[in-house]
């Protein structure tokens, strides 16, 4: 893998972090998801606009189906966030909105695509999830709301 590769997931890995732990501090609700989300709409039309003319790609009425399904998921997923954010802590919520992105993925792909996964995929989806929930019983834990971010 190249070192630009490399800064580019190390670079995309901060500023996930960041926007997290800003999205926790801005105790937002649904307007403020919804503020981001057309936020995001405005700055990377343009370019999805210039790729698709650029490129020549066509999208079939299923493709904008499926690209308009995926931005209702996406808006689904950030409310549940922020109102995980709303009641836990980040470094609880964090991890477990994180780690059931690949444990939904591998199940939706063997229940909805008939996918059979590798072992190498099983034992990587049960570390992940398997690291989530470490992190969630975690003894000790405090409930102090004075102690979140």
């Amino acid at each position: 893998m190249s070192m630009l590769a490399v800064g580019l997931i190390l670079l995309s890995a901060v500023l996930h972090a960041t926007w997290n732990l800003l999205a926790k501090r801005a105790q937002g609700g649904a307007s403020f998801t919804w503020l981001y989300d057309l936020f995001a709409l405005v700055i990377f039309a343009p370019f999805v606009c210039l790729f698709v003319l650029l490129t020549h790609t066509g999208l079939s009425l299923q493709g904008v189906g499926f690209i308009i399904v995926s931005g209702f998921l996406e808006l689904a997923y950030f409310l549940i966030l922020q109102r995980g954010y709303r009641a836990g802590d980040l470094s609880l919520v964090y991890p477990v909105a994180r780690g059931t992105g690949p444990l939904l993925a591998t199940i939706a792909a063997i229940l909805l695509l008939h996918e059979h996964p590798t072992p190498l995929t099983l034992f990587g989806t049960v570390a992940i999830v398997s690291g989530v929930i470490i992190i969630a019983i975690k003894p000790g834990r405090q409930n102090d709301r004075s102690t979140r971010i």
